[in-house]
């Protein structure tokens, strides 16, 4: 039903896992305009809207959507919306806003470099090797989440993953 009603430009109620903080008391469901369905890092999401009252674009896992009934409503994707750009600002399986970016900057240890030198972060990373060996990689990522708890979650777990090797050199906020 998703991906009839993005093709045919028709919107969706969707009941989404119960988990999600969206998910106030007594809301079993939510109206969505469903703009795009896509892979990242081998996980199926949708974007779309997060409500008919509200334009802003939200990922949602489809493994997590419980049902989705296609509506009569039509919708029109707005001029706006470019996937080319929304893609090119994601990290791992996590969209980004290009009205919302931040630079995040981290400085590998000399012990790592071998394994960063062969892979890529971020469509749009910069990379710097030092006298000493170490390697500055950035790039622009979207720090909202659900909860301000949750900002810069995506990051913060990517970086975890690195242990001591991986420096954190900005912002101010992710560094702290």
């Amino acid at each position: 039903n998703i991906l009839e009603a993005a093709k045919r430009r028709k919107s969706i109620r969707i009941e989404y896992d119960k988990r999600q903080a969206w998910n106030k008391k007594g809301q079993k469901s939510r109206l969505v305009d469903p703009y795009y369905v896509v892979n990242l890092g081998g996980v199926w999401y949708l974007l779309g809207t997060a409500g008919l009252n509200d334009a802003s674009i939200r990922q949602y896992d489809m493994s997590r959507i419980l049902s989705a009934k296609i509506c009569a409503t039509s919708f029109k994707v707005p001029k706006s919306f470019d996937i080319e750009k929304i893609l090119q600002n994601t990290f791992g399986r996590f969209i980004g806003d290009p009205n919302d970016l931040v630079e995040v900057k981290v400085r590998f240890t000399p012990k790592v470099c071998p394994l960063v030198e062969t892979q890529s972060f971020h469509p749009r990373e910069k990379r710097r090797k030092d006298k000493q060996g170490r390697i500055t990689v950035s790039f622009p990522v979207t720090p909202t989440g659900v909860t301000p708890e949750l900002r810069y979650y995506h990051v913060r777990s990517w970086i975890l993953s690195w242990g001591p090797d991986c420096e954190v050199l900005a912002p101010a906020e992710l560094k702290d």
